[in-house]
């Protein structure tokens, strides 16, 4: 994922779902950002954007509201920058309300 880097976008964390990450099937491939700065996975409970690789019903967006998430669906050269700008802004809103877990 080129549109966040570690050095450009400090405490993200990126999981791409897999059989190895206990992950559902349909969501194989899928890539999920967590604003994680100390590096626990317990942090990572709500992604603050994903990306979806393939073309299929994505959860009510309504979940917007809980954890400013968002989802790119094929993303291509069309939608390139307006996929880093609401990364960006993703990451963020995700920056500001991190609370680390002890």
């Amino acid at each position: 994922m080129r549109m966040l880097r570690r050095g450009r976008s400090p405490g993200v964390v990126a999981v791409t779902a897999s059989e190895a990450t206990g992950a559902p099937q349909e969501a194989w491939g899928d890539t999920f950002f967590f604003y994680d700065p100390e590096e626990n996975p317990t942090n990572r409970t709500i992604p603050f954007a994903t990306i979806v690789t393939s073309d299929r019903v994505l959860p009510h967006p309504v979940y917007a509201a809980y954890g400013g998430w968002i989802a790119i669906v094929n993303p291509g050269e069309t939608t390139t920058g307006q996929a880093r700008t609401l990364l960006r802004d993703a990451h963020e809103r995700a920056v500001q309300r991190h609370r680390p877990r002890r």
